[in-house]
């Protein structure tokens, strides 16, 4: 219907979010299954008027209490997942479009970052894949300031949990038994997806945005919520340093 009447797309589309946020469960959950049909392949002009919202009420339907919610939640993520990266794709969107997108999506994914843990996972795997798929272009070079950071602190954050509580009671029972086990988290996390990405990015910082980007970069220095974000913040700047020496 939504496709036989493209007039009516924009009423549709914000009467279908106002739904996912019913307070009735059945309705959240037929809303579920229609926002996967019909927000499926819109292009940024069709949907810029609604996505901001569109992204909030699904983050927080992640962490409905419903079982029922849950249990269709999923494909409606991986959908929305899909649909933020296919957006911010400049090889299957106009350059414009997706310098729109992006423009939108990266304060949205930051701002789910920081207000719902819950989420973290999926913005920051999308941070990843948007990082990748805009390598080798100047897309992502206005919000380098603005990655970083994130990237560096998930560093820390995407670690296995059991790990600090391992490292606690090794430290306790053999410092040097600790210092091993602290020096594999740190090398595997120099390994991970984050750091990969994090050297992607060094190539697009500049002497404007360095400016910007040394000061919280500091922070997690002196306040970093584990080893890894540390050492990650090290070897981030002896990196662009090593590409740009001057």
């Amino acid at each position: 219907l939504a496709s036989k009447f493209p007039k009516e797309w924009p009423l549709i589309a914000k009467n279908l979010v106002n739904s996912l946020g019913s307070s009735r469960a059945m309705t959240r959950e037929a809303s579920i299954h229609a926002a996967q049909a019909l927000f499926r392949g819109q292009t940024w002009p069709e949907i810029e008027f609604v996505f901001e919202d569109f992204w909030t009420i699904v983050v927080k339907l992640m962490d409905d209490m419903e079982e029922r919610i849950q249990a269709v939640m999923k494909p409606l993520v991986r959908m929305m997942r899909n649909l933020t990266l296919r957006l911010c794709d400049s090889k299957l969107g106009k350059p414009r479009d997706v310098e729109e997108a992006i423009k939108a999506i990266i304060p949205l994914l930051l701002a789910s970052c920081e207000r719902y843990k819950h989420a973290q996972p999926l913005c920051f795997d999308v941070m990843r894949e948007l990082v990748k798929s805009a390598h080798g272009t100047p897309l992502l070079s206005p919000y380098v300031q603005d990655l970083v950071p994130p990237l560096l602190v998930s560093l820390s954050m995407m670690e296995n949990s059991n790990l600090q509580y391992w490292q606690f009671h090794v430290d306790a029972a053999n410092e040097e038994k600790g210092k091993e086990l602290e020096a594999a988290r740190i090398s595997n996390s120099r390994d991970s997806q984050s750091m990969k990405l994090l050297r992607l990015l060094v190539p697009l910082v500049t002497e404007e945005n360095a400016q910007s980007i040394a000061p919280r970069t500091r922070d997690s220095l002196a306040r970093g919520v584990g080893a890894s974000t540390r050492v990650g913040v090290c070897d981030f700047w002896v990196a662009v340093c090593a590409e740009r020496p001057s």
